[in-house]
């Protein structure tokens, strides 16, 4: 989404961003549990070419999620809300140990002072998992267990909950998931890829 300004009024700061008319990727969830297949994956490309634009300008977003995914009238899909992004390019890492974004989407090493890019693959491959299944592999009742599942629970196959994904669906969204993150995806241009490739074979095999 646009960023038009940074600014500071009475001690508070405030983001001035550009107005999109629609809906939040969260809202879309709620409203339909879990979205086609095709659907799903389209959606998630085209965050992995924001994703890829913002980690080529040294950041690192740390809060991908469904609310903060936008779906516009206009079928485009926005990135939203950079308030707790990461510039790479200065020293001003978060303490270690201290965790920044939404617990059920944040990446293992998310606390760790040398973290990177990738833990915002191994967010978005969460929302793909909650996309066709219709569930956060990792939301649990409480905080700890929540903490404790992202550390060590390796999620089902999403095929295991819907039929309509496949083995190859199911090998990349895990690949981007992985606890290690040099075993994810190296860039979120390469995830697109990936991607772009399953949409192509699946439509041929479906259509």
């Amino acid at each position: 989404i646009k960023v038009f300004d940074v600014t500071n009024e009475n001690d508070r700061q405030y983001i001035i961003m550009e107005y999109v008319e629609g809906q939040t990727l969260e809202t879309v969830i709620k409203n339909n549990k879990k979205l086609p297949i095709l659907e799903s994956v389209s959606i998630v490309s085209e965050v992995c070419l924001a994703l890829d634009y913002i980690h080529t300008q040294k950041i690192i977003h740390r809060d991908i999620k469904p609310s903060n995914i936008m779906i516009g009238n206009d079928r485009n899909v926005k990135i939203m809300d950079f308030g707790v992004i990461r510039d790479t390019s200065v020293t001003n890492a978060t303490p270690t140990g201290t965790i920044i974004g939404t617990l059920s989407y944040t990446a293992p090493e998310q606390s760790l002072k040398n973290m990177d890019h990738k833990v915002d693959i191994f967010s978005l491959g969460t929302v793909l998992y909650e996309l066709v299944t219709g569930f956060n592999p990792f939301q649990s009742t409480t905080y700890a267990d929540t903490f404790l599942r992202i550390a060590s629970f390796s999620p089902d196959p999403p095929s295991r909950h819907n039929p309509d994904c496949n083995g190859v669906l199911d090998e990349i969204i895990l690949k981007s998931m992985e606890k290690n993150p040099n075993k994810r995806y190296s860039s979120a241009k390469e995830f697109y890829k990936v991607l772009t490739k399953f949409i192509e074979s699946y439509k041929t095999a479906n259509f």
